[in-house]
């Protein structure tokens, strides 16, 4: 069916599908990060969302061997270089098809990046700092990774008698999941979108034009 058309699932879960083998059930619960919402806000804008989280899922930074991004146009996944600019635009989709990690990530900071090498930033704060920013501009974001899903919400808590906005995340594990991880932004805002169909003019990996000398 469509479901096993999906072209993110993993092979072992179209396995459990095509032998109707029962799903485990998923479990949710929530874990804190640990940066408030305004932990250096001043420096993350549109633009810094998603050059990070392009970077990542570059092979450098997740351990596998391509990076896409698609766009979801009328229930269809297309690179985003091909997307026909007269529709409307569902989903925006950065993904790979690395080692994934673990949500456990989610709540330090700590990154599985070798220092000094190719990869891009460290500690895992992109990660967060894109997390907090989609918070506070109201853009709707997933993590995917392994066999879990995290939201990002905002928590209010009282700390010496001020209110701090705490970031947080809603995990959910053991749904159907994709090979590598994905970064999902659901309901694209216009800026969010201008932003990506930018990227070819930022990133020469993505533009189809550029050619070695």
């Amino acid at each position: 069916g469509a479901l096993l058309d999906n072209p993110y699932l993993r092979a072992d879960t179209k396995t459990r599908m095509l032998l109707r083998v029962d799903p485990i059930k998923p479990k949710t619960w929530i874990v804190e990060a640990p940066n408030t919402l305004d932990y250096r806000a001043w420096s993350w804008d549109i633009d810094r969302v998603v050059l990070d989280t392009l970077s990542n899922h570059f092979p450098a930074d997740s351990g596998g061997t391509q990076c896409y991004v698609h766009v979801k146009q009328e229930d269809r996944y297309v690179d985003f270089r091909h997307a026909d600019l007269s529709k409307p635009i569902e989903e925006i989709v950065f993904g790979d098809d690395g080692k994934g990690y673990s949500p456990e990530m989610l709540n330090m900071m700590f990154s599985t990046k070798t220092p000094g090498g190719l990869n891009v930033g460290q500690f895992g704060e992109g990660l967060k700092l894109a997390a907090a920013a989609a918070v506070r501009k109201d853009i709707k974001l997933r993590y995917e990774s392994r066999d879990w899903s995290a939201i990002p919400f905002v928590r209010k808590d009282m700390v010496d008698g001020y209110t701090v906005s705490r970031l947080c995340f809603t995990v959910t594990q053991g749904e159907t999941t994709p090979t590598g991880s994905r970064t999902i932004f659901t309901q694209p805002t216009e800026e969010i979108v201008k932003e990506v169909f930018s990227l070819p003019s930022k990133v020469l990996a993505l533009n189809d034009h550029y050619r070695e000398l």
